[in-house]
């Protein structure tokens, strides 16, 4: 045998197994198109306004809420009593608990279409429903999703698809600790069940058998026991 046929049947073999493991994972061994189960496809004028609206406020908050944290001293130089206002508005949003809005899962599916969002599993309900069913209902499961990016827009596609395609596996989003603590950003990610990367925070959700979903990558956490996870 030739290297050149070699290297062939190496190629050949690396791709069936590629294909049997994406079988036997329930993933497509291509990519697969989103399709919402709540919206129509394609998007109406008016929803796929709000879809670019929601778009375009939920990642702003990556932003707008440091802002706010900063905004009292500087107001306090024009206006005391709007720094005040705005510093307990800062101190009521950064330590009102956060709260489970299971509802607010699906309206990331207006993202589907306009991000053009394709998925690898295969979702067809004659091969892989009891299967899925199995795996959903009898393993504990961390999910990983790559990449993270500066903003992690494709987590809330994540949040979406996760609800719609395997409700009985949704769990706990993890997130680093600095994005609890930032005004109205905590807020959305506790609508979608993000919480503190923390180790005994997601030692502890485990062990109550909560499903563990994470973005590798983001806010480097150099130094510190409690938040690295090895």
């Amino acid at each position: 045998m030739t290297l050149p046929e070699a290297k062939s049947d190496t190629a050949a073999l690396n791709e069936k197994r590629a294909a049997a493991a994406t079988r036997k994972f329930h993933r497509s061994p291509t990519l697969i198109r989103a399709v919402s189960s709540r919206y129509p496809t394609p998007l109406p004028s008016h929803l796929r306004v709000l879809a670019w609206f929601i778009a375009l406020i939920v990642p702003s908050f990556f932003y707008i809420g440091p802002i706010m944290l900063l905004l009292p001293p500087i107001l306090y130089c024009f206006s005391p009593t709007v720094a005040l206002v705005v510093f307990l508005a800062d101190i009521l949003l950064v330590t009102y608990p956060m709260r489970e809005w299971p509802w607010i899962r699906g309206i990331f599916q207006l993202w589907y279409e306009l991000f053009d969002f394709h998925h690898n599993l295969d979702v067809n309900p004659n091969a892989t429903s009891s299967q899925l069913t199995a795996l959903e209902e009898n393993s504990l499961l961390i999910c990983a999703m790559h990449p993270h990016g500066t903003l992690p827009v494709q987590a809330f596609l994540w949040i979406a698809f996760c609800d719609q395609y395997l409700p009985k596996s949704y769990g706990f989003g993890a997130v680093a600790d600095i994005a609890t603590r930032i005004p109205l950003l905590r807020q959305v990610l506790g609508w979608a069940s993000g919480g503190s990367a923390s180790r005994h925070i997601l030692q502890q959700r485990l062990q109550t058998g909560t499903n563990l979903f994470i973005l590798p990558g983001g806010v480097a956490l150099l130094g510190d026991s409690n938040t690295n996870i090895h």
